[in-house]
């Protein structure tokens, strides 16, 4: 099979593009004759001629001619008479035909298998000395200039698409051209792409388990690029990336170990690329925040008598965190609010003169972005004895010095309480054994009352 041109040197038509219109019919009727003609007579083993189309350039009738092994100096004879019984109704210049060669170009590419971002470069080879070269894409004229060279009877054509993308896959075309010739020759490119999966900034705690960060997935062999994150500010957690069929995954696993205290809550940055070669050919950043669970501490007495004071201490060992709350679930039930004994930053929590109504479990919590900590205290409020439950020895009066008087106070179950007792609002001088106390002149003053504590 041949495939030839023929320039027709009168203005092109859009009716020559309809194949239903009346030039287009009488055109095609025509030349298909004038060849077929002209074939049979000086080709052995002629078959057919089959008129293709007509495109602009002039106008140029494209066609097939059919034939067993024609000589060179048969088809210029052919042509020529063509030519010579056509002249008196068209007009052609002066080498009107061109062969249209498909076989003799050699035609690569360069990577074979092509991702988004790859530098494409495609080369067409002949061995011929070109006047003239051309790219299409789909039939398209490619606006990006080729690099051409003739050199030891060798034409060579070489266009470079920088970056590719999806959008410029399809069948690229090159022609190179001499004065009696077409070397054709088309592929077809496939881009793969290259599509990356992330959700934006995450939060990951530091609790030993592999988190999934980012993932690249293609619709070619993965195997052909090498992807990874590299971080920057904040803790630097390496992670490592796991292959699949399709896709490349970047997993990050952080422990406690890894996520020291002062570095919890605080941001790191991933830069995440794939590259071919050493190429970049896609990147982007997300953002991780690492969190260690805090260890939630409190501080205060346990125990403590009605109407002493309750102080309690919450601390985290973490510095960043969300909020600190406290509750309280009553010995005798229901959970009242304790927002107004909450002091500064919510760390401390303070009640005076504390009734046995403040009895049962306090609870600090320690809320982060992913994770609550908690610690709980639980706090004891003794009853004191009623006066009815105390025995004393006391007797008002005036002793005379030097004299030692002897003080006692007991209770039912005195080794539940502390006494203390108090001479006109001091504390006593001297505590000889519990529940006893000796008063010396010339430190005997009037006793004025007596406080009894729970141990």
């Amino acid at each position: 099979m041949l495939k030839f041109q023929l320039t027709i040197l009168e203005p092109f038509t859009a009716d020559l593009n309809d194949k239903t219109s009346e030039k287009y019919i009488n055109y095609k009727t025509t030349f298909e004759t004038q060849l077929s003609d002209s074939y049979k007579t000086f080709l052995n083993g002629f078959v057919s001629v089959n008129v293709t189309g007509f495109s602009a350039g002039s106008v140029i009738v494209e066609y097939v001619v059919i034939a067993d092994r024609p000589t060179e100096s048969s088809l210029d004879a052919a042509n020529a008479n063509i030519v010579n019984n056509l002249s008196k109704d068209f007009t052609f210049p002066a080498s009107p035909f061109l062969r249209i060669i498909v076989d003799q170009t050699n035609f690569t590419t360069s990577p074979e298998i092509l991702f988004q971002g790859d530098n494409l470069t495609l080369t067409c080879r002949t061995r011929s000395i070109s006047t003239s070269v051309s790219w299409t894409r789909n039939g398209v004229p490619v606006k990006i200039s080729a690099v051409n060279t003739n050199k030891d009877n060798v034409s060579e054509s070489v266009l470079i698409i920088p970056s590719i993308t999806t959008s410029q896959a399809g069948e690229y075309s090159c022609s190179l051209n001499d004065a009696t010739s077409i070397y054709l020759a088309s592929r077809n490119v496939s881009v793969s792409s290259i599509n990356p999966t992330f959700n934006g900034n995450k939060d990951i705690l530091c609790d030993g388990n592999k988190i999934e960060v980012y993932q690249w997935c293609t619709n070619g062999n993965i195997s052909f690029l090498t992807c990874g994150c590299t971080p920057s500010g904040g803790l630097t957690i390496t992670g490592k990336i796991t292959t699949g069929i399709n896709c490349q995954t970047f997993e990050v696993q952080a422990d406690i170990a890894s996520c020291p205290q002062q570095m919890s809550g605080k941001n790191t940055n991933y830069r995440c690329q794939c590259s071919r070669e050493g190429r970049e050919l896609i990147s982007n950043t997300t953002t991780v925040t690492f969190i260690r669970k805090a260890i939630v501490t409190i501080i205060g007495n346990r125990t403590m008598s009605e109407y002493g004071s309750l102080s309690l201490k919450c601390s985290s060992d973490v510095p960043v965190y969300e909020s600190m709350t406290w509750t309280l679930e009553r010995k005798a039930g229901g959970s009242p609010d304790l927002q107004k004994y909450i002091g500064d930053k919510n760390e401390t929590l303070n009640m005076q003169n504390v009734l046995q109504y403040w009895e049962g479990t306090y609870t600090c919590t320690v809320s982060q972005r992913i994770t609550n900590s908690s610690s709980s205290a639980t706090i004891t409020i003794l009853p004191l004895p009623s006066a009815s439950q105390l025995t004393t020895n006391i007797v008002e009066g005036i002793y005379t010095c030097p004299s030692t008087v002897s003080l006692r106070c007991s209770t039912t179950d005195s080794n539940k309480y502390r006494f203390q007792f108090k001479v006109q609002g001091s504390s006593t001088p001297m505590v000889i054994r519990p529940h006893l106390i000796l008063l010396r002149c010339p430190l005997m003053r009037i006793l004025t009352g007596l406080d009894v504590m729970p141990i």
